[in-house]
């Protein structure tokens, strides 16, 4: 463990609600790196868009999210937006609901932007890309009642580990949850789950591919993709590995003294592209740009082809 105590100035601004003292811990194991903190606050702070107000007490956080607070604005992460809904790009390590380790996430960020918010559908904390959310009551059960007939179309891509050649490949395997926060594979207990796959680009040991999943089960993509023997960089619980660039790149030397790090540190799956009907009956379509880890990442694997 490494051990860093330092303080929170008080500012009496929206964009610095808290105050006191903090301590982060950064646990190092296999190479992964997690990073949780506790933020002490010694007196009465308020932030509106996240709905925090805390007074002497102490909060267990993750220090990915909370780095993330200084320099997000909501606005920031907008794709689409009309009257009805809001299309945003939204960032890794950021929780869709509302997370008991978590100051920040993705719902409080859109009522403190617009007050009936609401979430039309969620993307894992680690999955970066195009999250859908309703401005009304009415859009709300407009595009929930799509995706439950499933009209909704979603494109993922994943780096998967490994050279696929999937040409409208259809996964048609049953998901079953494990009640550990997993997921698996079971034909006799399972819900009926399907997605179909392309391959986009492959690369020396890997593939980028296209997943459209047509249900929409907890970790779907990824437990059909690990299936089909082609788990996604990253996904430890699925039996994908991190992704080291040295295991690419010719004579790779790194500095004496340190330690290589994973060049992506979380799951290599983006949310690309959302479409679905608008209120008024007109079809939307939103593109969501890969974020900087997901670019660095398929940036390499062109050059060490």
């Amino acid at each position: 463990f490494a051990y860093r105590e330092g303080t929170v100035k008080k500012a009496h601004s929206r964009n610095a609600p808290y105050s006191g003292t903090y301590l982060t811990w950064i646990l190092c194991y296999k190479k992964y790196i997690g990073i949780v903190g506790i933020l002490w606050c010694r007196c009465p702070c308020y932030w509106p868009a996240f709905g925090l107000q805390v007074k002497n007490c102490a909060i267990l956080f993750d220090f990915r999210s909370f780095a993330l607070m200084g320099k997000l604005r909501f606005e920031d992460l907008i794709l689409f937006e009309n009257d009805n809904y809001i299309v945003i790009n939204k960032p890794a390590f950021m929780a869709s609901l509302d997370d008991r380790n978590d100051v920040i996430n993705v719902l409080r960020l859109a009522k403190g932007y617009h007050p009936q918010a609401q979430l039309c559908h969620r993307l894992d904390k680690e999955t970066s890309g195009a999250l859908a959310i309703s401005k009304s009551p009415e859009g709300y059960r407009a595009l929930s009642l799509q995706f439950e007939k499933r009209e909704v179309i979603k494109e993922y891509h994943a780096v998967a580990e490994g050279i696929h050649n999937f040409n409208n490949l259809t996964i048609d395997a049953p998901i079953l949850m494990s009640g550990k926060g997993t997921v698996r594979i079971d034909s006799y207990r399972g819900k009926a789950s399907t997605t179909a796959v392309n391959t986009l680009k492959a690369y020396r040991a890997h593939t980028l591919v296209a997943c459209f999943p047509h249900s929409g089960r907890m970790h779907q993509i990824r437990i059909h993709l690990s299936h089909h023997k082609a788990p996604i960089i990253g996904d430890v619980a699925y039996g994908g590995h991190p992704f080291y660039l040295s295991s690419i790149k010719r004579n790779y030397h790194l500095k004496k003294g340190t330690e290589e790090l994973p060049l992506i540190k979380r799951i290599a799956l983006h949310a690309k592209k959302l479409q679905f009907k608008d209120l008024t009956g007109k079809d939307l379509e939103v593109d969501a740009g890969y974020p900087k880890d997901f670019s660095v990442l398929l940036k390499q694997l062109d050059k060490n082809v």
